[in-house]
Parts: C-alpha cells; structure tokens; sequence
C-alpha cells in the first residue's frame, strides 16, 4: 500500500503541484511488477478493506473487519487518504492516517541503524534458533554492531503491518540489501532481481538526466580534459562521465558549500 502524495523535500514549493507520491517517479503499475508485487494507493486501499467503500457495501469476513476504520479515525482518515502533510499542525496531518494503521494493525520494532531484519524458513516455522552455525554465523556478520529482528508468525498471520518510519525513533533509511537478509541464497537473490529488473525510474527522468549529463560531456571535451563524446543515438550516453555525490547541505546551507 502506497502512502498518500505528500508534499517532497524541495520539491513542495512547486505551486502547481505541491503532492506528489512514489508513481510521479517510479514505474510501478508495470503488469510484470504488479503480478509479483500487487500495489494500491492508501485511498484503493481504505476503500477496499477499511470498510469505508460506501458504493458497494460489500460484506466482509470477521479478519477482514479487523482492519475497519474504528469510528473514532472514520473523518481523520477520510481527509488525509488521498494527500496529507507531515505537520502535527496542519489540516491534513499524516499521523490521522498512520495512527489508524498502528491501532489495527501489527507495528514491528525496528530502527534501520539499531537492526537486521532476518527472514529464515528454519525460525519461521520452528520459533526456535536457527540451530546450523554457519546461518546464524552469516547473520552476525550481516547485522554487525544491530540487533537481528526476525520474520515471526506474528508477522505472518497479521492482516496489516506497518512500519512507522515516519516517526525518529524507527526510520529505515537504509537499502534494502543492507538491512534485510534472507538466509536462503535462492530467495535472496530472488528478491535483489526483482528489485534490479523492476523498480525504474520513469523514461523522461532518465531522459532528463542524460541531456545533463551530455551537457558535461560536451563542456569537458570543449575545454580538452579528455572527455570522448558518446554516440547518444548509438546506445551510448554514459561513456566519459562519472559522478559522486557529496551531500553538502543540499546546496542551502552556506557553511556547509564547498
């Protein structure tokens, strides 16, 4: 489930378009992705299954009542289920949402610098340690200094999870392959694939991207500093250029410029 559009970090001055969500940049309703992954917006979602779809007044089993709109949440969720903003003070506050999915739903937590999140068949099914050294071995080595948080049952049989990185104390600013492991080498690299073949950027930020990064090009080959222009036409585009990112700031801090 998609959380609703929301104003992005410098991008929310755009006055045109002050919301955005995952799809304006990702490509995510790609058939291929969609049979792996099924994907709603918040808003499909509380209409479907939080019981609020009026239209259809489709009847329900007692597990999927467990995840309704409790009355109290009914006109806070409304109000934010299609756009909210991360502001205690605002109309339209993201925790109306949130907390709705924390009251029903099952919360693990897990911090991405204080934890590991393991998936293990052995520990799943057993709900006991993982009993082969060599696992538990490769898990250590994995976590580190973090403390693994295992894929339980618990887990499983929930109708809901959520994870509430949008508050400090449990933010996963992490990639994925540095906070999640599968002990299983077949689903690991499962997973990693289906990350790598599926989730894109849409063509025009690529497009975008490559028309600076042709502008460098060109600039570095004007002034002699042994750039060599790639044929864009001929599948080229990358050939000369390389890029690091040093985050100073993000360019509105002065202190903090090189």
């Amino acid at each position: 489930v998609l959380p609703p559009d929301q104003p992005f970090y410098l991008l929310k001055n755009d006055e045109a378009r002050r919301q955005r969500g995952f799809t304006d940049f990702f490509n995510l309703q790609t058939k291929e992705l969609q049979r792996h992954v099924p994907i709603i917006t918040a808003e499909e979602f509380i209409k479907k299954e939080g019981g609020l779809d009026v239209v259809t007044k489709t009847k329900s089993n007692a597990k999927d009542q467990q995840i309704h709109v409790p009355e109290h949440f009914k006109k806070g969720v409304k109000e934010v289920m299609a756009h909210c903003e991360h502001r205690l003070k605002s109309k339209i506050w993201c925790g109306k949402l949130y907390d709705y999915y924390k009251e029903v739903g099952y919360v693990p937590s897990v911090h991405g610098e204080k934890n590991c999140f393991i998936f293990d068949k052995y520990s799943l099914e057993n709900d006991k340690m993982i009993p082969d050294e060599s696992v538990v071995e490769n898990i250590k080595k994995f976590c580190g200094h973090r403390k693994a948080v295992y894929y339980n049952k618990q887990m499983q049989e929930a109708t809901l999870i959520h994870f509430r990185t949008s508050e400090k104390d449990y933010r996963i600013l992490n990639h994925f392959y540095s906070f999640i492991y599968f002990t299983s080498p077949t689903i690991s690299n499962f997973y990693k694939r289906l990350i790598r073949d599926h989730i894109h950027y849409h063509d025009v930020i690529f497009c975008a991207a490559s028309k600076i990064i042709h502008a460098l090009q060109n600039e570095g080959f004007q002034k002699q500093h042994g750039f060599v222009m790639t044929d864009q036409e001929g599948g080229g585009g990358g050939g000369g250029f390389s890029s690091m990112h040093i985050r100073r700031g993000d360019f509105q801090w002065k202190d903090m410029r090189i």
